[in-house]
């Protein structure tokens, strides 16, 4: 489970669909462009999932090969 700004997921590995329940507690489902992996005890879940869940900018750098976040307010 995490949680940001009052909303709860609840994600699982292998599944592309994650339970948010919001802070007003209203639940929902989200659908994830990936499923998260787990990896010697770690959760690794889609970039986009985050990035769009808190409003960030997401970009491909393909020289450096590394995803580029960032808060829109600074492009």
């Amino acid at each position: 489970k995490l949680t940001r700004g009052g909303a709860t997921y609840a994600i699982r590995a292998g599944e592309t669909k994650a339970a948010k329940t919001a802070a007003d507690g209203q639940a929902s489902q989200i659908e994830l462009n990936g499923a998260p992996l787990e990896k010697q005890g770690r959760l690794f879940v889609p970039v986009r999932f985050f990035a769009g869940e808190a409003n960030l900018d997401i970009q491909w750098d393909a020289e450096a090969k590394l995803v580029v976040l960032r808060d829109p307010v600074f492009e």
